[in-house]
C-alpha cells in the first residue's frame, strides 16, 4: 500500500509527457493540409484547408513547443492567415515566431513579415516603423536591412509624391 502513491506519481507523470504517436499523426496532418494548399497556390482557392492548417499548427506549437517543427508551422501559418486577410492573427502568429524561438532561422523574416503587414496590409505606418526599427536594430547585418531601409525612408509618403521624387531623380542621373 506505501508503494500507491508513487506509483500514482508516476502514472502521473507519464501521462503529461507529450504523446509520440500523437506527435507524428499531427505532423502528418500537417503536411497533407500544406501539400492541399501548395497544390491550390491560393488559400482563398481552398479557405476551409487554409482554416483548419491555422487551427491544427497552432494546436501542434502549443502541444510540442519544443519540437524543431513548432516555430516553422508558426511562420507557415503566418503566412497563411496573411493570405486569407487575417492580418491580426498574421501578426500574432509571426511575434510569436521571433519571440519564442529567437535562434529559428526565419525568426528575422518573421520580424519583417510583422512590420511588412502592418506597412502593405493595414497601413498603419507607426507600426510598421516601429517593427521595421526593432528589425533593423536586431539584424543590422540581415540580407532584408537595405530593403528595410529603403522601406522606412518612404513610409508613409504619398504614392504620387514618391513617383514625382523618383521621375526627378531619374531626370538628374
Amino acid at each position: 500500500m506505501r508503494y500507491w502513491p508513487i506509483i500514482l506519481l508516476a502514472g502521473l507523470i507519464l501521462s503529461c509527457q507529450p504523446n509520440p504517436a500523437g506527435l507524428q499523426s499531427q505532423k502528418e496532418e500537417l503536411e497533407a493540409l500544406e501539400l492541399q494548399l501548395l497544390s491550390a497556390q491560393d488559400v482563398n482557392i481552398n479557405p476551409e484547408a487554409a482554416t483548419l492548417f491555422l487551427e491544427k499548427s497552432q494546436a501542434f506549437a502549443e502541444a510540442f513547443p519544443k519540437d524543431s517543427l513548432a516555430p516553422s508551422y508558426l511562420f507557415k501559418s503566418a503566412e497563411v492567415a496573411r493570405g486569407i486577410r487575417e492580418f491580426g492573427l498574421a501578426i500574432q502568429l509571426a511575434g510569436q515566431v521571433w519571440r519564442q524561438y529567437p535562434d529559428y532561422e526565419k525568426a528575422p523574416d518573421a520580424m519583417f513579415v510583422q512590420a511588412f503587414i502592418y506597412d502593405t496590409d493595414l497601413g498603419d505606418t507607426l507600426n510598421a516603423r516601429n517593427y521595421y526599427e526593432k528589425f533593423l536594430s536586431s539584424y543590422p547585418k540581415h540580407p532584408f536591412a537595405p530593403n528595410v531601409n529603403q522601406l522606412l525612408s518612404v513610409l508613409g509618403k504619398d504614392p504620387e509624391a514618391l513617383i514625382q521624387q523618383f521621375e526627378k531623380q531619374a531626370k538628374e542621373d
